[in-house]
């Protein structure tokens, strides 16, 4: 009976923390209980959806007031079905909001799919939108072709779990993560040769309206001096 008691309690404290962690209604005292518990698994739901738009898991976690400190974080983005992961987010500790359903921290992250690779530290990540912002020394790597890929899974009878809008919105996301004061594509060969021969042609039109200008109104001038003369 002690057994069977125990494992009630265990299950019960599982299911109040994951509660928690699902933005659950811990209000007043409750919410600043001094609780924590170790190797959680929590889905996140986006509205009335049956199927999680992230699986969050970590080594610790710990509630403090209306937040969640987290040790050893996993992030899992589901795609169309549960086995179907279309990224995975790992950090060493973060901080879960309860109200907003966000995770963010101060140190390294990673962001593994089969399109993009991403590094860096700091971030900020939308669970429910399956977006994550990474605020400084951010490293990108895009892997190779998507229709290589493609063709490569569609060989061997897998189902391919990245889609093309999917890629088109990471790679707007890594643009985004650049700095907005540096934009390295101007600081290409082709692409200064191009600015220069823009600026070029700009400034060989201004001087050729500037200097048909000046011969109208010289012509203008010599007509009106000889009307003014035969008057």
């Amino acid at each position: 009976m002690v057994i069977m008691s125990n494992r009630c309690l265990i299950i019960r404290f599982a299911m109040a923390l994951g509660a928690a962690l699902s933005c659950g209604s811990l209000s007043g005292k409750e919410s600043d209980a001094d609780f924590s518990a170790d190797n959680i698994r929590v889905p996140i739901y986006q509205g009335n959806s049956v199927l999680p738009a992230s699986i969050l898991t970590a080594e610790e976690a710990r509630p403090v007031g209306t937040k969640i400190e987290l040790k050893g974080v996993k992030l899992n983005w589901i795609g169309d079905a549960i086995s179907d992961v279309r990224g995975v987010v790992t950090t060493p500790s973060a901080v879960c909001n309860r109200a907003t359903k966000q995770v963010y921290g101060s140190e390294w992250v990673k962001y593994r799919s089969d399109a993009l690779d991403l590094d860096g530290v700091g971030f900020d990540i939308d669970q429910v939108k399956q977006i994550i912002h990474v605020r400084s020394q951010v490293k990108v790597v895009i892997k190779g072709k998507l229709e290589t890929t493609r063709q490569r899974r569609a060989a061997k009878g897998e189902k391919l779990h990245v889609k093309p809008e999917t890629v088109k919105r990471l790679i707007s996301m890594a643009e985004g993560l650049k700095n907005p004061s540096i934009d390295s594509k101007n600081k290409s060969p082709e692409k200064q040769k191009k600015i220069r021969l823009h600026i070029s042609t700009i400034l060989w039109w201004i001087f050729g309206v500037a200097a048909v200008a000046l011969v109208i109104l010289s012509v203008m001038s010599e007509v009106k001096s000889r009307r003014s003369g035969r008057s």
